[in-house]
């Protein structure tokens, strides 16, 4: 893991050393009304992918790529600005788009670490940028602080080489990848919490990380299953050599 104490405390992320600023963790508060957490998700999860196809490798234009491939979608692109505005506490009023010297994609966002806005005509040194150079690092950042699993290479995409055609195949590929993943809705697996740890009131929950959930709900669900084996064991409908203690599977205890 990249952040191991932050995950655990909520504080924000420092990605100064990879010019992404400080980046925040995204709460619970902010999935439980118009914006799904898999649309938070998946521009992040498809820039994994993307990155994985030949010729992106080849050329290292990872942002740019996944700009081009992402406006063939004004979903997933709305999703990903709406995203930043969140990662950072800023707007899109604060976020300038230009090229490099190579011809890349750049986002400058013009924000103090506490998310206060430049003033107009105020540029001197950007907090942040996101560019070919670091944008794989956001996305495995942000996949990490969420706990939702890294998609895997599989290989040279094979198919028509035209981006649009690539995102077809991009895309097909991530709702395949994701159904384990995706398995509950967010709002049950918070629900879930609630009842499996007596929280009384969504008030108490709502300014938790997502990381911290989505943890919680692995470990207690681990933890009932481990239950339910002891007690069919005790029956003699299970073999209590089969049986693996929550606290090893999830790293709590050796």
């Amino acid at each position: 893991m990249y952040f191991t104490k932050e995950y655990v405390t909520g504080q924000p992320l420092n990605l100064k050393k990879y010019t992404l600023g400080y980046i925040n963790q995204p709460i619970v508060d902010y999935f439980m009304y118009d914006y799904d957490f898999i649309d938070f998700i998946k521009p992040y999860y498809m820039g994994i992918t993307l990155s994985y196809d030949e010729l992106c490798k080849k050329n290292k234009f990872y942002f740019s790529y996944f700009l081009q491939i992402m406006n063939e979608s004004k979903l997933i692109m709305n999703s990903f600005y709406k995203g930043l505005t969140l990662l950072y506490n800023t707007s899109l009023e604060d976020m300038e788009f230009f090229k490099d010297e190579d011809g890349g994609d750049k986002i400058i966002l013009r924000i103090d670490e506490k998310g206060t806005r430049k003033k107009e005509g105020e540029h001197g040194n950007p907090l942040a940028f996101i560019s070919d150079d670091n944008f794989l690092v956001l996305c495995e950042v942000v996949l990490e602080m969420c706990l939702f699993e890294k998609p895997k290479e599989e290989g040279e995409i094979k198919g028509d080489p035209k981006l649009v055609e690539r995102f077809k195949e991009q895309r097909r590929k991530y709702l395949q990848s994701r159904k384990n993943d995706d398995g509950i809705l967010f709002e049950n697996m918070v629900r879930e919490i609630m009842y499996l740890q007596n929280i009384r009131s969504y008030e108490e929950i709502k300014n938790t990380t997502v990381w911290w959930l989505r943890d919680a709900y692995s470990v207690e669900t681990l933890r009932v299953s481990e239950e339910k084996q002891w007690k069919m064991a005790s029956g003699g409908k299970y073999s209590p050599k089969k049986i693996k203690s929550w606290q090893k599977i999830t790293k709590l205890k050796k």
